[in-house]
């Protein structure tokens, strides 16, 4: 009877402590974790064994847990804010073109619509990167490689047209293909 009135104490500092995980990962994981905790105190309670020293134990772990995700968290918005910069930094370049060269005008959509552009690539780089970080980088260099040879030969066989909306193109979407590719064959070779 005791056991019960400690277990239910501890299940509710426990619940207390799973508050200081973020709403979606609470929403998901919370009601296990819990469960799962009751379970093993109940467990630890019948076998006899003492329950003060495994449910100090198990707060610690679930606070490690707990720093772990918000440091996970905090490093993705860091990564969020270096694309954003990155994206700026490199739309500075038309703009200035805009501000000082005679005949570069871009409308304000090209800025919007590159921006977006520039903006996704970066992201999907980010995301996939954390998980196959040698693949989608070598895949990422060859997909520029490849870019590289397609506008040269675009340039040799029209020498008198305009490509430079093309290759702005033509790097993202090879950069990007070749960045799959390599995370795919990555995670093919990790099988094996």
């Amino acid at each position: 009877m005791a056991d019960e009135h400690a277990i239910a104490r501890y299940r509710h500092w426990y619940r207390k402590l799973l508050r200081f995980y973020s709403r979606p990962y609470r929403e998901r994981f919370a009601e296990g974790m819990e469960q799962t905790f009751n379970d093993l105190c109940r467990e630890r309670a019948r076998a006899g064994d003492g329950l003060f020293g495994f449910v100090l134990w198990m707060f610690v772990e679930t606070s490690a847990g707990i720093i772990r995700e918000h440091v996970r968290f905090i490093n993705m918005q860091k990564a969020i804010i270096r694309i954003a910069l990155g994206t700026g930094l490199i739309l500075l370049i038309p703009l200035f073109g805009n501000l000082f060269i005679d005949g570069w005008n871009w409308p304000w959509t090209a800025f919007a619509f590159f921006g977006v552009v520039l903006f996704s690539a970066g992201l999907a780089y980010e995301l996939a990167g954390k998980y196959a970080k040698t693949g989608v980088i070598s895949g990422f260099v060859f997909g520029e490689m490849v870019a590289c040879g397609v506008i040269a030969t675009l340039r040799y066989l029209n020498p008198n047209d305009d490509v430079a909306g093309v290759v702005i193109i033509t790097f993202l979407i090879c950069g990007l293909f070749f960045a799959f590719v390599g995370y795919l064959i990555q995670n093919y070779l990790k099988r094996k």
